[in-house]
């Protein structure tokens, strides 16, 4: 059971090291109010850190999309 617990501390500690900027920006965003909105599955933004996904299937792969956005709330 350790050796379950280790390796899942293991992975988790990997993605969170590679996607360290994107958890940073993404706390950043949400300590100034933004919220995450589910967008459907749309093209990456370039100019946005994301975590994307993309479907792969016999050797070939889709491009990379998102499906959630952090977006400041509306002011109405």
């Amino acid at each position: 059971m350790d050796l379950i617990f280790s390796g899942m501390i293991s992975i988790a500690s990997m993605f969170y090291c590679d996607n360290e900027e994107f958890f940073k920006q993404a706390y950043k965003e949400m300590s100034q109010g933004a919220e995450w909105h589910y967008v459907g599955r749309q093209p990456l933004d370039p100019s946005a850190k994301s975590i994307s996904g993309r479907i792969c299937n016999e050797g070939k792969c889709s491009a990379p999309y998102i499906m959630w956005k952090l977006k400041m709330p509306d002011n109405d």
